[in-house]
């Protein structure tokens, strides 16, 4: 049984219809994913654009046609609009509506030859096409599984564009648009976009999903106040590096921080100079510490540091510049200078059996002597001697 051109074109029509309506409910039921309206927009257009193309498809001159692909144009734009939104990065107006200007300004200004116009239509929904698959490819700030599976679907979708304009129709005929219909690349173009729009409707739903679940994940391994990771992170990730390193033969140092005197400085300037000072302390050892330096907010003024490598001294030479550096410089808070200091406890260890247990355990005894020799100061755990020395006195 032969397919029926025109049927195929309406189902393509309510395809893009529906599509367009479950990414707006996907929308309303999660509105932090803004870019979910975008491409909703960007179906509802591309449906009406869809239409207004095929009722003027008998004239080579007809104003609902152009006026129908400008609106495809401009559903393409705001897809790749909505594509660097979710990955929450902005577009340039110029860049969403290009595409429709440049066709109308070619139709109306310039009317270029109608056998010209397919291919001026095929290149820029292939450029939007193109564009949209490299920036959910290269531009993901997250490596989302459906992200990358869209990106790849807009590729193929992008070369459909292209092989369109090689070998695709001129359309330059005089019979009437039902019966123009009636051609192989009518087939095609119907079948091509049934699919496409209902895979990425779908892949546009689990990108959502997947971020929205990032997020939370996110949420969940991350201190709210001062944007570090938090002790749950810190154990996960901190376990991993010590199972790493003990494989390997390498040093692991675990360094844990008490600001001094912390509900001096809440009571005296106040539980928002307090917090000021916690992120300010954190943007100073970040600063001093390495990227790949695991570091984070056990609670309160207590923070952790998690290092890995061969020179067992690193751990040392870096304690003491974080706590030279915050006696040196103190905190500003609220436009006013506070003093501030910290106490820091180490452990180094190349014990292949030791756990991160015990290693917290004892970097806390080595915190407990800094805080008992004086405060503002350095201690290191002795595995030999299982006790803590303080190193450095301010």
């Amino acid at each position: 049984m032969p397919l029926d051109p025109l049927s195929l074109f309406t189902a393509s029509l309510l395809v893009l219809l529906l599509v367009s309506s479950l990414l707006l409910l996907a929308w309303l039921q999660n509105r932090q994913v803004q870019a979910l309206a975008w491409w909703s927009l960007a179906f509802l257009l591309a449906g009406l654009g869809f239409t207004g193309a095929l009722m003027g498809a008998d004239s080579a001159h007809s104003l609902v046609r152009e006026v129908g692909n400008a609106a495809i144009l401009l559903g393409y734009g705001l897809s790749l609009k909505a594509s660097r939104q979710f990955n929450q990065r902005a577009t340039p107006v110029a860049i969403t509506l290009g595409g429709s200007f440049i066709w109308l300004f070619a139709c109306w200004v310039i009317n270029i030859p109608f056998s010209l116009r397919l291919e001026l239509a095929s290149l820029l929904c292939g450029g939007y096409t193109f564009a949209m698959a490299y920036e959910l490819w290269f531009g993901a700030r997250e490596r989302l599984i459906s992200q990358r599976t869209a990106a790849l679907l807009c590729g193929l979708h992008g070369f459909y564009f292209i092989l369109r304009i090689i070998t695709g129709p001129t359309l330059q005929r005089t019979i009437q648009w039902v019966e123009q219909l009636d051609t192989t690349w009518a087939l095609i173009m119907s079948i091509e976009t049934l699919v496409y729009a209902t895979s990425f409707g779908f892949l546009i739903v689990s990108m959502a999903k997947e971020q929205i679940e990032a997020r939370h994940r996110r949420a969940a391994l991350q201190d709210p106040l001062t944007g570090i990771a938090n002790r749950r992170a810190f154990k996960e990730q901190a376990e991993q590096r010590l199972a790493r390193n003990q494989a390997l033969g390498r040093h692991s140092s675990v360094m844990l921080f008490d600001l001094d005197h912390f509900k001096a400085i809440n009571d005296g300037h106040g539980h928002d100079a307090g917090d000021q000072v916690l992120i300010g302390f954190c943007e100073l050892v970040e600063g001093l510490l390495d990227p790949e330096t695991l570091f984070c907010r056990m609670g309160g003024e207590e923070f952790a540091a998690f290092l890995s490598g061969e020179d067992p001294n690193r751990a040392l030479t870096l304690a003491e510049r974080i706590r030279a550096a915050l006696e040196d410089g103190g905190m500003k808070a609220n436009q006013q200078h506070i003093a501030a200091t910290v106490s820091i406890g180490i452990v180094i260890s190349r014990d292949a059996a030791i756990s991160l247990r015990d290693l917290l355990a004892h970097a806390d005894a080595a915190l407990y002597e800094a805080k008992a020799g004086g405060r503002n100061r350095v201690a290191v755990y002795c595995a030999d001697r299982n006790k803590a020395t303080s190193l450095q006195v301010a």
